[in-house]
């Protein structure tokens, strides 16, 4: 297992992959993420699951994420998801996060563990 962090400060609703928690699918298969976001006076808080399979040989993996324990202030403030980017035996797991605001500045931090494969 390893420990990972990261955080970004996001204007608009622009979709952002949060840097320094995305993982190599050759090390790492599986991660736990808890992710804080904030915007205004308002905050929310969730825990994602993020874990991928081959449907064939050679072939891009795909991301599967579940968000559970959210707790929000006042309304959610992003949309979570995993994104693989890269080419055959070279793929990358990116959590994305996209803010509900479409004006002003979202922050976002994460912690996270990542699985090896």
């Amino acid at each position: 297992a390893k420990d990972v962090a990261g955080s970004a400060s996001i204007t608009g609703n622009t979709s952002t992959v949060i840097t320094g928690v995305s993982f190599a699918t050759g090390t790492y298969s599986s991660a736990e993420y808890l992710v804080k976001t904030n915007y205004a006076t308002d905050s929310e808080i969730s825990k994602v699951l993020v874990t991928i399979n081959y449907p064939s040989a050679g072939a891009q993996p795909n991301a599967y994420i579940t968000e559970y324990g959210n707790v929000q202030s006042n309304t959610t403030l992003s949309t979570i998801t995993a994104t693989v980017t890269g080419s055959t035996s070279n793929w990358t797991v990116n959590l994305q996060v996209t803010p509900t605001a479409s004006t002003g500045t979202t922050t976002v931090k994460v912690a996270g563990t990542l699985l090896a494969s």
